[in-house]
């Protein structure tokens, strides 16, 4: 964490699908995930207000979609 690896294999990520064509994307972060929130907020994604509910082994886990044009 804060070595800027994150942000770099993001950022390849986002280029590489602008650069197939797609103008939006999408991904999921675990609610409460306040480190991974603020850092896809600081790279340009917003919260959708999209939520889904996941089972993990039993326990039920929320997620927030975040997204952001290309």
């Amino acid at each position: 964490m804060g070595s800027g690896a994150g942000y770099h294999l993001v950022s390849t990520a986002t280029r590489a699908l602008r650069d197939s064509g797609f103008t939006n994307a999408f991904l999921w972060v675990l609610d409460g995930n306040d480190r991974a929130i603020s850092f896809y907020e600081r790279n340009g994604w917003h919260d959708s207000g999209a939520t889904k509910l996941d089972d993990f082994d039993g326990d039920e886990l929320r997620e927030r979609r975040f997204e952001r044009a290309l």
